[in-house]
């Protein structure tokens, strides 16, 4: 028997098969179009953990454009901002990025973004809006890691407000739930000797030395707080053991020349210590140097060091800088100057020097006989500080003054 021998059919490639590739790259390409930020904002995310931020900045924006709706790219942005400086602009993203959803991805987010208001606000020196802020990002039981970290700000937040018992209270906070660290032993000193608290303060400040006797923050810190209880003897033990300690970073040998000036007084070892700090760049050695030729009553080299540390991006003592610089202006009758001294120095809103400043302000406008413009600061003044007892009388002055007219 013959078997019936049929037609050899050709194997082709179905047409299924040969479509695959091109529904791939129609699809990859839809796919990219759609979600592309995703790409830029992992870039940004990564860039940001590695402290590139001008980098972040780039890869942050374009994501931002091709999906601004996306909230999480919005305060990972604003991160990316507050790295570079832009406060503003870093503000403006973190405002976008807040949710109205209630899911607890949203409330991690807003969490971010709360925080990331309150640090724009912080460094905007709006201290009051930047605790709402912060304890909005409290208030929120999500990403507990980025609590302490919170804290943190809002106690430095509490600080520049002069609220001490306040700030005493988050420091001791932070001291309790992280390893020791100067820095925060340090602020909670500060706050507690502003704060009537001098015995812990000083306690705080032994404990400092103890855990590192080249401080010399605690030495002098502590040297300042006894000064001022009128316990001088004490005071200078605190800076005998600061000398005996050998200096080695810039910042320790602007400490120790700062130890010496207020031990030894105006000494030329003092003096060409802090010039010699001034070549090397320590911009905190103006501030010094100022110091003592204003109390050499040298005002021109008062104004001309103050000028050079207020233009510092780090200076650490800008209220009180002004404030010299308003007074050394004072006395050399260029109350226009002065004015704007202290004006500027207000802004800086340090609340151990705004005080004072204020008070500056209404001496100012009665050397110039602007007595209605000097009543007006004082009673602006009064409403903040009720029990000065010094300004009420001077309002009664004012007053009789402006009587005369």
């Amino acid at each position: 028997m013959y078997r019936r021998r049929g037609r050899r059919r050709r194997r082709g490639i179905p047409k299924a098969l040969l479509i695959l590739p091109v529904v791939f790259i129609v699809g990859a390409v839809v796919f990219l179009t759609m979600n592309g930020g995703i790409f830029s904002y992992r870039k940004g995310k990564k860039a940001i953990l590695k402290e590139d931020y001008q980098k972040a900045v780039e890869c942050l924006q374009k994501a931002t454009k091709k999906e601004p709706d996306k909230k999480v790219y919005r305060v990972a942005y604003g991160m990316a901002l507050v790295g570079t400086g832009e406060y503003e602009d870093a503000l403006e993203q973190f405002q976008m990025g807040i949710s109205d959803k209630t899911t607890s991805k949203a409330a991690q987010n807003n969490k971010q973004a709360y925080r990331g208001v309150g640090i724009c606000y912080f460094f905007a020196k709006n201290y009051k809006d930047s605790i709402s802020y912060f304890d909005k990002a409290l208030g929120i039981n999500e990403l507990e890691y980025l609590n302490l970290d919170i804290v943190k700000y809002k106690a430095d937040s509490e600080l520049h407000l002069g609220k001490y018992k306040e700030a005493v209270e988050l420091y001791s906070q932070v001291i309790k739930e992280e390893k020791y660290n100067d820095d925060m032993y340090l602020k909670r000193a500060y706050a507690e000797a502003e704060g009537n608290m001098a015995d812990k303060a000083i306690a705080d400040y032994d404990y400092i030395i103890k855990e590192n006797e080249k401080n010399f923050d605690a030495y002098l810190g502590a040297y300042s707080l006894l000064m001022r209880e009128e316990e001088e003897e004490k005071a200078d033990s605190y800076l005998q053991a600061a000398l005996k300690v050998k200096p080695k970073t810039l910042d320790e040998k602007l400490k120790y020349a700062v130890a010496q000036y207020y031990f030894y007084g105006i000494t030329q070892e003092a003096v060409e210590s802090l010039e010699a700090l001034v070549d090397k760049k320590e911009p905190e050695a103006y501030f010094y140097l100022a110091k003592i030729s204003y109390a050499e009553e040298d005002y021109e080299k008062v104004s001309s060091y103050l000028n050079s540390y207020v233009s510092e991006k780090d200076a650490k003592h800008l209220a009180e800088a002004y404030e010299m610089l308003g007074r050394s202006a004072m006395l050399t009758k260029d109350y226009h100057g002065a004015l704007k001294c202290f004006e500027t120095g207000i802004t800086c809103n340090d609340a151990k020097w705004t005080r004072t400043l204020k008070r500056d302000q209404i001496s100012v406008y009665e050397y110039l006989t602007d007595f209605e413009k000097a009543l007006d600061v004082a009673m602006k003044y009064l409403a903040d500080f009720p029990d000065d007892q010094e300004v009420i009388r001077e309002v009664e002055f004012i007053k009789t003054r402006l009587n005369e007219q």
